[in-house]
């Protein structure tokens, strides 16, 4: 440990980053502000175009005498959508009701809208959602035979917390700013559609691989599945939702060849495995290839996994069949959101409770600190852990700035022995707080600045 006093100029530079700090922890960026506008617009053009391409899986099931059950499947995606709507309707209110604007704030800045209509009445609306999550996976498991459909429904409509001790209604909208919850809220619709897309795909089927090649009787593939696809998506030829999500491809004569749907989880973000679901409907036999341009991509069950490596702003698939290519998909590439930082600690009635910064604790609080810990912002689970930080302790008598560095999320014993001796007046703050991924590079989060009392 660091344990002398520094000259005049030193303690102001210090001072100086420490207000820098504050006022960083305090602000949401105006660049997470735009990633969660930018994702919460794919997620929304990707719902459109599930739609439509449930539309024609339904007739098909309907031809395959399953039409109730398809009914079924849509009527609960519809009718959690319609929860979706007044959730985001809800939340809107709220925010007027918080007056951001009149302050100075903009109104996807505000914090307490989201708390108050999805956590409020002991989580009401958000275990709502929930239940109809869980009441849409139970139907989807039953209406497939097929494992590996099987396993990518229950991981698309998973409602299980990431961590013991924790829900699914906190995990998915605590400490989330109003336009976070609209990108959640769409991710949560997005993922509903994609699993009923899933399951009407698998229904009747036994098969290993929700990518596959769809042969025809002949050649001309003007009936069947393929036609009333080609059909719907040359209706809404207008509509560029509908145009990126899926690609025709016609010989030289114009007779179709193949129909290619290509539907991403998520805007693809850098250094992180983003799941991408393809489905390539053909007349002709043969296998089909992806690859990708600035990153790598990998087959992985019934999907595909595309890790982009953030050198681009803009990433392209490439799908092909028997060497020939079939369609190429552009992808925009955006930086992975960073975890936010939290500490734990015990009050003296025994329950535990999670610090994010300027909350006073006292002695006995503090002494219950022991680690730093991550919270996955924006439904993103990064995968990334704390190597390391440094603790900052300013006396308020002597001005004397001590220090100390762990290689960990823990606290270190010097450290604990350090907020053992702070007492009100003093300044306590976690900097430098470092993560790093098994893809992700070593990159810093926000400070914690901790108030004694």
């Amino acid at each position: 440990m660091a344990n002398y006093k520094l000259p005049p100029r030193q303690k102001m530079i210090n001072l100086l980053y420490i207000i820098l700090i504050a006022m960083l922890a305090i602000n949401i960026s105006s660049d997470v502000l735009d990633g969660f506008h930018t994702a919460s617009k794919d997620m929304q053009r990707n719902v459109e175009g599930l739609k439509t391409y449930n539309s024609v899986l339904s007739k098909a099931a309907a031809d395959r005498g399953m039409a109730e059950q398809a009914q079924l499947l849509e009527g609960q995606a519809n009718e959690m959508a319609g929860l979706i709507d007044d959730l985001k309707k809800a939340i809107k209110e709220e925010t007027k009701r918080n007056s951001l604007t009149e302050k100075g704030m903009d109104a996807d800045d505000d914090l307490n809208a989201v708390e108050t209509v999805m956590l409020g009445n002991n989580m009401e609306k958000a275990t709502l959602l929930k239940n109809k999550i869980e009441q849409l996976k139970e139907s989807c498991l039953k209406l497939t035979q097929d494992p590996n459909v099987k396993g990518y429904v229950e991981n698309l409509l998973a409602t299980q917390p990431l961590k013991e001790g924790n829900n699914w209604e906190k995990e998915h909208f605590d400490n989330l700013p109003t336009i976070g919850a609209f990108m959640m809220l769409n991710k949560v619709e997005k993922d509903a559609w994609l699993a009923v897309n899933e399951t009407l795909k698998g229904m009747g089927q036994t098969g290993n691989d929700s990518l596959q090649t769809v042969q025809t009787p002949t050649v001309d593939i003007d009936n069947n599945l393929i036609k009333a696809l080609v059909n719907q998506l040359e209706q809404n030829n207008r509509n560029r939702q509908a145009e990126a999500a899926a690609r025709v491809v016609k010989e030289d004569n114009g007779q179709i060849k193949a129909m290619v749907f290509a539907e991403n989880k998520a805007p693809l973000f850098a250094n992180y495995e983003n799941v991408i679901n393809i489905t390539v409907a053909s007349s002709q036999a043969g296998d089909v290839k992806v690859d990708m341009t600035g990153g790598r991509v990998k087959k992985a069950g019934n999907h595909y996994v595309a890790v982009p490596d953030g050198k681009h702003p803009e990433t392209t698939l490439t799908i092909r069949q028997n060497g020939k290519v079939l369609a190429r998909t552009s992808y925009k590439v955006m930086q992975l959101p960073a975890p936010a930082p939290y500490l734990t600690y015990t009050t003296e009635k025994g329950k535990v409770r999670e610090y994010r910064s300027n909350v006073p604790l006292n002695g006995r609080e503090l002494a219950t600190i022991s680690e730093i810990k991550l919270k996955m912002e924006a439904g993103i689970d990064t995968k990334e852990h704390i190597s390391g930080f440094d603790m900052i302790v300013i006396k308020n008598g002597n001005k004397t700035v001590m220090t100390e560095h762990a290689n960990s999320g823990k606290l270190t014993a010097e450290m604990k022995k350090m907020i053992g001796n702070v007492v009100k007046g003093d300044k306590l703050f976690f900097t430098n707080i470092t993560v790093k991924g098994n893809l992700s590079p070593a990159r810093q989060v926000v400070s914690l600045n901790v108030i004694p009392m």
